[in-house]
Protein backbone atom coordinates (compact mmCIF):
# COMPACT_ATOMS: atom_id res chain seq x y z
CA UNK A 1 0.00 0.00 0.00
CA UNK A 2 1.42 3.85 -0.77
CA UNK A 3 2.69 5.44 2.42
CA UNK A 4 -0.18 7.40 2.32
CA UNK A 5 -2.94 4.96 2.50
CA UNK A 6 -4.98 4.12 5.89
CA UNK A 7 -3.86 0.48 5.55
CA UNK A 8 0.30 0.98 4.73
CA UNK A 9 1.95 -1.02 6.76
CA UNK A 10 5.34 0.43 7.16
CA UNK A 11 6.74 -2.82 8.67
CA UNK A 12 5.96 -5.18 5.51
CA UNK A 13 7.86 -5.68 2.95
CA UNK A 14 6.70 -3.52 -0.38
CA UNK A 15 6.00 -5.29 -3.19
CA UNK A 16 8.31 -3.94 -6.36
CA UNK A 17 6.67 -4.31 -10.20
CA UNK A 18 9.04 -5.36 -12.59
CA UNK A 19 7.19 -4.99 -15.90
CA UNK A 20 10.49 -5.44 -17.78
CA UNK A 21 11.44 -8.56 -15.92
CA UNK A 22 7.36 -9.87 -16.49
CA UNK A 23 7.92 -9.36 -20.85
CA UNK A 24 11.20 -10.78 -20.52
CA UNK A 25 9.70 -13.87 -18.69
CA UNK A 26 7.14 -14.06 -21.42
CA UNK A 27 9.29 -13.58 -24.33
CA UNK A 28 11.80 -16.40 -22.49
CA UNK A 29 8.22 -18.93 -22.00
CA UNK A 30 7.45 -18.30 -25.82
CA UNK A 31 5.11 -15.70 -25.29
CA UNK A 32 6.79 -12.92 -27.51
CA UNK A 33 4.69 -9.54 -28.41
CA UNK A 34 3.35 -9.70 -32.13
CA UNK A 35 3.10 -7.08 -34.63
CA UNK A 36 0.21 -5.56 -32.95
CA UNK A 37 1.87 -5.34 -29.33
CA UNK A 38 -0.05 -8.08 -27.83
CA UNK A 39 1.61 -11.53 -26.72
CA UNK A 40 -1.88 -13.10 -26.64
CA UNK A 41 -5.88 -13.00 -25.73
CA UNK A 42 -7.63 -14.18 -22.59
CA UNK A 43 -11.13 -14.00 -21.30
CA UNK A 44 -11.22 -13.29 -17.61
CA UNK A 45 -14.94 -14.11 -16.46
CA UNK A 46 -15.91 -12.54 -13.33
CA UNK A 47 -19.90 -11.80 -11.85
CA UNK A 48 -22.26 -8.97 -11.61
CA UNK A 49 -20.66 -8.16 -8.09
CA UNK A 50 -18.84 -4.89 -7.63
CA UNK A 51 -15.80 -6.15 -6.05
CA UNK A 52 -15.40 -9.00 -7.90
CA UNK A 53 -16.13 -7.49 -11.11
CA UNK A 54 -13.48 -4.42 -9.66
CA UNK A 55 -10.99 -6.45 -9.10
CA UNK A 56 -11.10 -8.53 -11.81
CA UNK A 57 -10.75 -5.13 -13.93
CA UNK A 58 -7.59 -3.86 -11.96
CA UNK A 59 -6.01 -7.72 -12.85
CA UNK A 60 -7.19 -7.42 -16.85
CA UNK A 61 -5.27 -3.84 -16.55
CA UNK A 62 -2.03 -5.04 -14.87
CA UNK A 63 -2.08 -8.09 -17.59
CA UNK A 64 -2.07 -5.48 -20.27
CA UNK A 65 0.75 -3.80 -18.97
CA UNK A 66 2.72 -6.30 -20.02
CA UNK A 67 0.89 -7.33 -23.28
CA UNK A 68 -1.50 -9.93 -22.72
CA UNK A 69 -4.87 -8.75 -24.19
CA UNK A 70 -6.99 -9.38 -21.20
CA UNK A 71 -10.53 -8.73 -21.75
CA UNK A 72 -13.37 -8.69 -19.38
CA UNK A 73 -16.60 -11.16 -19.63
CA UNK A 74 -19.64 -10.59 -16.87
CA UNK A 75 -21.79 -13.39 -16.69
CA UNK A 76 -24.39 -13.37 -13.90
Amino acid sequence: MPADHWAHAPDLPQSVVDLAGAKALLDEAGWPARDDGWRFTRELATTTDRLRRSITLIWAHRLRLVGIDARVVVRD
